[in-house]
């Protein structure tokens, strides 16, 4: 049913967020790394349902209320801010926290926090999955039966 397509869609960041604890260990820069890359993983999908969801709208109806709510900072808002400037709101930007943690995680593989290839393309593809839950979402709010 429509109803469970869309279910089964919602973006879930848990393995994201199990696989940086696993493959990210450490404290200091590690640990804000792997807190910076899921709270952006939690902002897109934030974003995502916002377009969908009233009650998720009325919780967060602007981005000041989430840079109130700790998922977004006022640097990132300014960044937020240029984009929709740029493409006078008429595209979605739920993908752009999503580049952001792209950015982190490759940052992380230059600095020598992810030992492998491998474990650097598995996050990077959690990243990529999960903006393509979110765009699947967003599909159902744009075609409404």
């Amino acid at each position: 049913t429509r109803w469970w397509g869309q279910f089964t869609t919602l973006a879930w960041p848990d393995t994201l967020a199990m696989n940086l604890l696993s493959y990210v260990p450490g404290k200091g820069r590690q640990k804000r790394v792997r807190r910076l890359v899921v709270r952006w993983a939690n902002l897109a999908h934030i974003l995502t349902l916002r377009r969908l969801s009233t009650e998720i709208a009325r919780r967060f109806p602007t981005f000041n209320h989430l840079v109130d709510a700790g998922l977004l900072t006022e640097k990132e808002l300014i960044k937020l801010d240029k984009i929709i400037e740029t493409t006078d709101s008429l595209y979605p930007i739920h993908w752009v926290p999503l580049s952001w943690a792209q950015v982190e995680i490759r940052k992380a593989k230059e600095k020598g926090y992810i030992s492998s290839d491998a474990i650097f393309k598995e996050l990077q593809q959690s990243l990529t999955d999960l903006e393509g839950k979110n765009r699947l979402l967003l599909g159902y709010g744009w075609m409404n039966i």
